[in-house]
């Protein structure tokens, strides 16, 4: 990220040899807020706009695919979506946008908690939602959990209570929904379709 007049970079790393093999340079100021993950590809969040970057030509093949600026988000492959979550003050509730993974036409927009930052999808073969952590306000012990549904697009908030501090990360996988939380320091196991 860009940090005290230094430019902000993209590194690629070897994962077998933890060693940096190339790297792209952001510029001006902009800061790199989140990649997200799309195969071949990721979203770039960074500055006041969604780029797309190549892994395989290691560049950023379009700068400015949606013009606006987030702070997480998630590319859902089988719709060819992504959706991408606001942080305006992390003082007030935020919303979650869904665009064209391709074409970055708009398609709809719905509201949620506070800095929605990371997401997860579930599937059990009858429902298929996604889940969004909204962070909170920092020392506000008021971190929530959002979803939406995509057979009715139906959204719920404040789905789990009492979560706890700075949500900051989510997940599901073998069978549980894991809810990180920094602040609290612990990580909540739920089931994802009784959310108990």
């Amino acid at each position: 990220s860009f940090y005290r007049g230094t430019t902000a970079k993209i590194h690629f790393i070897n994962m077998t040899t933890l060693k940096v093999t190339d790297s792209i340079e952001i510029g001006g100021t902009d800061y790199v807020a989140s990649l997200i993950d799309a195969g071949s590809s990721a979203f770039v969040l960074y500055g006041n706009r969604v780029g797309v970057l190549n892994f395989n030509a290691k560049a950023i093949t379009n700068t400015s695919l949606i013009a606006k600026s987030y702070y997480g988000g998630y590319f859902d492959a089988e719709s060819n979506e992504v959706y991408l979550g606001t942080a305006k003050d992390f003082q007030t509730n935020d919303t979650v946008d869904i665009y064209h993974a391709v074409s970055g036409d708009f398609r709809r927009t719905f509201s949620v908690g506070i800095a929605a930052g990371h997401f997860s999808k579930f599937s059990d073969g009858t429902t298929k939602k996604i889940f969004i952590l909204n962070e909170g306000r920092f020392g506000g012990n008021n971190a929530s959990l959002s979803s939406f549904n995509y057979s009715n697009a139906e959204v719920k908030n404040d789905l789990a209570v009492e979560l706890g501090d700075v949500g900051n990360d989510i997940m599901v996988m073998n069978g549980n929904l894991y809810v990180l939380l920094n602040g609290s320091r612990k990580i909540v196991v739920l089931d994802p379709a009784t959310l108990q």
